[in-house]
């Protein structure tokens, strides 16, 4: 499987997070709803580097998931139902594959 740089910084905010689980400040901010109390806990949060990390990190997962979701959809869009249709295989390296010659084994 190819690992992607989209893999690689997912990887990486898991592994900060798994470490800043440890820290009841943090879990306390996972927890908060509030909009407001959210933010103010980000700007007291911000002072721990891997905090600071973990959430440029966060933002760019999220930011670059929501463009390939669109993008998909998009891709979607764009297919015609006549393009779903299976089509008899007729290039010569695929036929000679299904049957090779000196007929059926």
């Amino acid at each position: 499987m190819i690992e992607t740089p989209l893999d690689r910084a997912i990887a990486k905010r898991d592994e900060i997070e798994l470490e800043l689980r440890k820290c009841p400040d943090f879990q306390l901010y996972l927890i908060t709803k509030s909009r407001r109390q959210r933010a103010r806990m980000e700007q007291l949060l911000m002072k721990i580097p891997n905090f600071k990390l973990w959430r440029t990190l966060a933002t760019s997962v999220a930011r670059a998931q929501r463009g390939l979701a669109v993008s998909m959809k998009s891709a979607a869009d764009r297919v015609h139902p006549s393009d779903l249709r299976t089509r008899a295989v007729t290039w010569p390296p695929a036929t000679e594959a299904i049957a090779p010659e000196g007929g059926s084994q």
